[in-house]
């Protein structure tokens, strides 16, 4: 009996050692991983104080401000002007009919607006981004669609162009992108999602244009002819009107 119960007594003396070891290291790698993550924190929180504005972007942001740095080479300011002789000295003069937007349709001069845009014009000017002009011809309309592809007489060699894509693939929800000069304002940018597909507006005419995509995006006079934009910076529409009863921006695009 005595010799059982000194090994009994060494048993639990080591097992009172074991567990008291397993205990202290326990507690050790605790303490260890707490402070790591004290550690963790404060570097996390030093890096958040010294991340300024300029270089912080929200992943939406990052993607608006990408495609309108791409596409905004892209897109025109159309001008309508009629010409009209001087009563007095019989010299040509050029009456401004009214304006729009257009965008580069490819590299040779193509250039596509809407057609209330271009109606009834005598003589049309595309201006650049970099401002230069360029007097344009018209080569086909749709009116029927509201749209007019013209063609600059001069065009420069570094015409940007904008991926094409597919307006079948859009769906209600969607983030899409609107670029014109509305009010004559130079390159604005909007942005809102599709609101509704299929819809049916009114063009010059009393013709109904069909398959319009409605989008929140802010269309003001002046958008007229502008790409209307997926998040992939890809063409997908044009832009047509707006319907509102104030006249603002509300309402369909």
């Amino acid at each position: 009996i005595s010799k059982y119960a000194s090994i009994y007594v060494a048993n639990s003396a080591a097992n009172s050692a074991a567990s008291y070891l397993a205990n202290y290291v326990t507690h050790y790698v605790l303490r260890i991983l707490w402070c790591c993550l004290g550690a963790l924190l404060l570097a996390a929180s030093a890096l958040a104080s010294e991340v300024d504005y300029l270089s912080f972007a929200t992943e939406d942001e990052a993607n608006t401000t990408e495609i309108f740095r791409k596409a905004s080479p892209a897109v025109v300011y159309v001008t309508n002007s009629a010409l009209r002789r001087n009563l007095f000295n019989l010299d040509v003069m050029e009456i401004p009919r009214g304006s729009g937007t257009g965008f580069v349709w490819d590299k040779n001069g193509l250039v596509v607006t809407n057609f209330h845009v271009i109606a009834g014009a005598q003589k049309l000017t595309v201006t650049l981004q970099d401002r230069s002009e360029h007097e344009a011809d018209v080569i086909g309309v749709a009116p029927e669609k509201d749209l007019a592809v013209l063609r600059m007489q001069r065009p420069p060699d570094n015409l940007v162009t904008l991926p094409l894509g597919d307006s079948s693939e859009l769906t209600v929800g969607r983030k899409v992108l609107a670029i014109g000069n509305p009010f004559g304002l130079d390159t604005t940018l909007t942005t809102g999602i599709v609101s509704a597909l299929g819809r049916e507006i009114q063009a010059s005419g009393n013709r109904k244009i069909r398959g319009v995509i409605q989008t929140d995006a802010a269309i003001n006079p002046g958008n007229s002819g502008g790409p209307l934009l997926n998040s992939l910076g890809q063409l997908v529409g044009v832009n047509a009107a707006i319907y509102s009863p104030s006249g603002a921006s509300a309402g369909i695009g």
